[in-house]
């Protein structure tokens, strides 16, 4: 790998500011059996991209800025990503290198624009809008497995994440507070065929239009990218009875998502949840403190991600193919912090 970047402010007025940068990256990446007996796996791939961005700052008055940005940022395939592109030589993840067809480089292009501003009171905000655009993204399509890892890696056109992001805080006297709230609406910008063995559709409407072949389903264009919440809020503050002893807690909330092998969104989201955490902290000088925390204080029984897998390899009278990834239930902690 190497790269060559350079950015430059230039200062348009007192207030404004144009900072324009750019970065070329040419990455090689080789892959060579030397037991002789895989030469399906050997491949020399070569990326090379120039990746600009602009970006510009005015103030507004005397404690508010506009910002806006525009940008390009480039992911090489990985050598694991490389290594198990083969609809007809399908790996086990994470491990298996099995065949080394090309895959194209994913190109993302970003642009976003806000406010933000602070004041004397100790009071930062800001709120912002953005798309990301990914050209030509990268996705792990399964082809068995009880954890659905058995499959290979394939461009499947354009994905894109528009969205908002607000943040608040304030620092006082003894009580520091924020607010981090995000909306993302990620979804898949072009149709493309599937595989998903494991989608109960096969079994419960074998007429079901999304079906286009065995074991293979179309995802419509606009269909909502599986794992990413649309709704993510982050709540929390700290209150200093003391120099040295302060308490706090957070409040985390998320969306429910759909599940990875449900690209084409026929199954429901798993629950949004809600976690309260928990945390205090007492210092005996500048470098020994002693803390407590509390995770999941409330102890909610929650999922962060689902995915569809083979239930009767795991447990064989099991139908049901979704898998849910359990939330870690409530955890106490208190140690000690020390300073050198």
């Amino acid at each position: 790998i190497a790269s060559v970047y350079f950015s430059n402010t230039l200062d348009l007025t007192e207030r404004a500011a144009l900072t324009l940068s750019g970065r070329f990256d040419t990455t090689r990446i080789r892959l060579e059996d030397r037991t002789g007996e895989s030469p399906e796996l050997n491949g020399n791939h070569r990326f090379e991209r120039f990746n600009p961005a602009v970006g510009l700052t005015v103030g507004i008055g005397e404690s508010m800025r506009l910002f806006a940005n525009v940008g390009e940022s480039t992911r090489t395939p990985t050598p694991v990503e490389l290594a198990c592109a083969s609809e007809d030589a399908p790996c086990n993840l994470p491990n298996a290198f099995l065949a080394d067809p090309p895959l194209d480089e994913v190109v993302a292009r970003t642009a976003e624009i806000g406010l933000g501003g602070d004041d004397r009171s100790g009071l930062n905000w800001s709120i912002s809008a953005f798309r990301t655009t990914n050209r030509d993204d990268i996705l792990f399509q399964t082809t068995g497995g009880a954890q659905a890892n058995v499959g290979f890696f394939d461009n499947v056109g354009d994905t894109r994440r528009t969205g908002i992001e607000l943040s608040i805080s304030q620092e006082l006297s003894q009580l520091h507070w924020f607010v981090d709230y995000s909306y993302v609406d990620a979804t898949f910008e072009d149709a493309f065929t599937t595989n998903s063995p494991n989608h109960p559709v096969f079994e419960q409407d074998e007429d079901a239009p999304a079906i286009v072949g065995e074991d293979k389903l179309l995802v419509p264009s606009g269909a909502t990218i599986p794992g990413i919440p649309q709704h993510q809020t982050n709540i929390g503050a700290d209150f200093s009875f003391t120099e040295r002893f302060s308490v706090g807690a957070d409040v985390v909330y998320r969306s429910g998502v759909y599940s990875r092998g449900d690209e084409e969104n026929l199954l429901g989201k798993t629950d949004a949840y809600t976690v309260l955490n928990l945390r205090s902290e007492f210092r005996f000088n500048d470098y020994l403190s002693v803390f407590a925390r509390v995770e999941n204080a409330l102890d909610e029984e929650y999922e962060t991600f689902g995915l569809l897998g083979e239930p009767d390899e795991v447990f064989p009278e099991f139908e049901d193919p979704r898998f849910y990834g359990a939330g870690p239930p409530r955890g106490a902690w208190l140690g000690v912090k020390m300073k050198f």
